[in-house]
């Protein structure tokens, strides 16, 4: 038996959009919720899934109720890359990978919150976050220093880190 997939879409501009229609063709591959800062789009995407599948989804204008649906457990590449007003993150306790380049050039990020369940965090995932200075970890150093953490990632690891059990 296949495993499902269930994913959330952020940025509905012409390559989401086109994504949606045909992650909307794939079996086994649920899309849960949509998000986007224009509500047109956002509602687009919604109507799309719902003649695709005959299901309502959620949707939103905030990313942060994107990234913390119940749920999430991977947030994929370059998804809040160069969101200018995303300031504050905490990514959700279901998280375990933090994908690459997913908060590349967020130059308004200045504290992120990341849970103990990230085993993975991507290259790129914060670089250029020039504001980024501080960093809880729900976790323990060496939990934190078992992480896997790919290049081009000095803004969070130069931030400063709160670690709570």
């Amino acid at each position: 038996m296949a495993r499902e997939l269930h994913l959330g879409v952020v940025g509905l501009g012409h390559r989401g959009k086109w994504n949606t229609r045909f992650i909307c063709t794939m079996e086994n591959i649920h899309i849960d919720i949509i998000c986007d800062v224009y509500e047109d789009r956002m509602e687009q995407g919604k109507k799309a899934v719902l003649e695709a599948r005959g299901k309502e989804i959620f949707g939103t204008l905030d990313y942060n109720e994107a990234i913390n649906a119940e749920g999430v457990e991977v947030v994929g590449e370059r998804t809040f890359r160069r969101c200018a007003n995303l300031e504050t993150v905490a990514l959700p306790n279901t998280l375990t990978e933090i994908g690459p380049a997913v908060f590349q050039s967020c130059s308004k990020l200045a504290n992120v919150t990341i849970p103990a369940s990230v085993t993975t965090i991507g290259e790129c995932a914060f670089d250029c976050c020039d504001s980024l200075t501080t960093v809880i970890f729900c976790g323990n150093q060496d939990q934190w220093e078992s992480i896997a953490i790919g290049d081009y990632n000095s803004s969070l690891t130069a931030a400063t880190f709160q670690f709570h059990n």
